[in-house]
């Protein structure tokens, strides 16, 4: 169905713009928030939701997802898996799919294969370290984003057939594929076609598509393989090949002299290697609000990100909902977050393995007053969530779509309204009769982590972290669950 009948107008706090296809879950529709930054909608079809099992899997798959890095996977925004119709919202990624790419450039060069498979390869150890697998890593899963390839439909085969989970090592088996696919243009027959592979690529490959699968690497053995041999590996590139990379590069250089005459149209995609220089992570976006002239991505843009042959949702899911153990999540903030059962729990051990305020702009409460004095008050950009930091730290968030446990009988007041941390022990579930939110608290912009008597809160689009950097105890909130470790 490629029509806009009987979808709903507005989904959540979302309006429906225009229909982009139908997913392996359901149909998928672009839309845009109040601050008018556009999302894909999915809405999960009626004879999924009603199949024994699914909101089991579903739930399942979505607290496993909510794991993933989100330098990786496409962040989430929002989703109520209880509603009817059932949907979720997900930031869109523009980039062709690796199949599209290769469909329309043919293979890639050596270059630029290594520098998938490297990227690939930490990506899924991450994953894998957080006790997570892809369960389907085609080419149409791999979305080549400007900031670096993506990975897509987490989960999402699990979820629409509830087939069981190769795990890890049914990820490398993909992988070693993918790598082939993306140097010869094709699948290959066996774990002995590798083409014009060569060296450490052409190894890892065939050792990763062994038909044991206890006999294959992990990946992070793989990318520390990768990482230490990339000036010996190469891709020897075939007739097909060689004529493929001609034929692209004079399209590119009649685009490229195209582009400089008035009216014309906008270059093509750049080979995967210049798109992408470095595989830098992702940086997290900020608000964005509409400018004067600004139109819709197309769907076309859109479809890139989340449509290829047979993909089912170019996004990592996330329930409206309950505690666990999350990374970051995109987008939580303003709506992601984490359902119940999803990791340790709120009085498990955890060992500090990071720097909590990695990547932010770090303020000192004790030196800087911007929070006020004797600690630090302040809200996060959506006004959501707000927080008090002195001898303990408190988060109340404002809007919750949480799953919460029976309160406990010690707790006479509101319970769940947010979290707090106390001295050296882990995030809790906050027991009050107030409220830490204040119109003119100061904001702590995404991006930006303030420290006050060794505890760490980090704001961020995907909501707000707190993190005893002794203990590594503290919490994780946002509007749709929250995390206590």
């Amino acid at each position: 169905m490629d029509t806009m009948e009987d979808v709903p107008t507005t989904l959540g706090r979302y309006r429906v713009l225009s229909h982009l296809g139908v997913g392996e879950v359901g149909r998928l529709l672009l839309g845009a928030d109040d601050a008018d930054r556009h999302v894909v909608l999915t809405l999960v079809s009626p004879e999924l939701v009603t199949a024994p099992g699914f909101r089991e899997r579903f739930r399942h798959e979505i607290r496993r997802a909510a794991l993933a890095p989100t330098w990786l996977a496409a962040p989430v925004l929002d989703a109520d898996p209880d509603a009817d119709p059932a949907w979720l919202a997900t930031a869109y990624v523009a980039g062709q799919t690796l199949s599209a790419y290769v469909a329309d450039h043919g293979p890639m060069s050596g270059a630029g294969v290594e520098e998938l498979a490297v990227r690939l390869a930490a990506g899924l150890a991450a994953l894998h370290g957080a006790g997570l697998s892809h369960g389907d890593l085609g080419p149409s899963h791999v979305v080549l984003a400007e900031d670096g390839p993506r990975l897509t439909g987490l989960g999402m085969t699990r979820v629409a057939s509830g087939a069981p989970d190769a795990g890890p090592p049914g990820d490398m088996g993909w992988f070693g594929a993918l790598v082939v696919f993306a140097a010869m243009g094709r699948s290959p027959a066996a774990a002995a076609d590798t083409g014009s592979l060569t060296g450490a690529l052409r190894d890892v490959a065939q050792a990763c598509m062994a038909a044991d699968p206890v006999t294959r690497p992990t990946a992070a053995q793989v990318r520390d393989r990768l990482r230490g041999s990339s000036s010996t590996t190469t891709v020897v590139p075939t007739s097909a090949q060689q004529s493929a990379q001609q034929q692209s590069a004079q399209q590119q250089s009649a685009q490229q002299q195209s582009a400089q005459q008035p009216g014309s149209s906008p270059a093509a995609t750049a080979p995967f290697a210049a798109v992408m220089p470095g595989m830098r992570p992702a940086v997290e976006p900020g608000p964005t609000h509409r400018r004067p002239g600004r139109r819709p991505p197309t769907a076309a843009v859109v479809a890139a990100a989340v449509l290829g042959a047979g993909i089912a949702l170019a996004v990592v899911l996330l329930v409206a909902g309950g505690g666990g153990t999350a990374g970051d999540l995109a987008g939580g903030d303003t709506a992601g977050g984490l359902p119940a059962g999803a990791g340790p729990s709120p009085t498990s051990q955890v060992a500090p393995t990071s720097d909590p305020a990695s990547g932010a702009e770090l303020i000192d409460a004790t030196t800087d007053t911007r929070f006020g004095g004797d600690g630090a008050r302040f809200a996060t950009p959506s006004g959501n969530i707000a927080c008090a930091m002195t001898a303990d730290v408190r988060c109340d968030v404002g809007e919750r779509t949480w799953d919460l446990p029976a309160a406990p009988a010690d707790c006479p007041l509101a319970f769940g309204t947010g979290a707090v941390l106390s001295g050296a022990g882990s995030g809790a579930l906050s027991c009050v009769g107030d409220t830490v939110a204040d119109p003119d608290l100061t904001v702590l912009g995404y991006g930006e982590a303030v420290e006050y008597e060794g505890v760490v809160c980090v704001s961020r689009e995907t909501g707000l972290r707190c993190e005893n950097r002794e203990t590594g105890h503290g919490f994780f909130v946002s509007r749709a669950a929250y995390e206590l470790f």
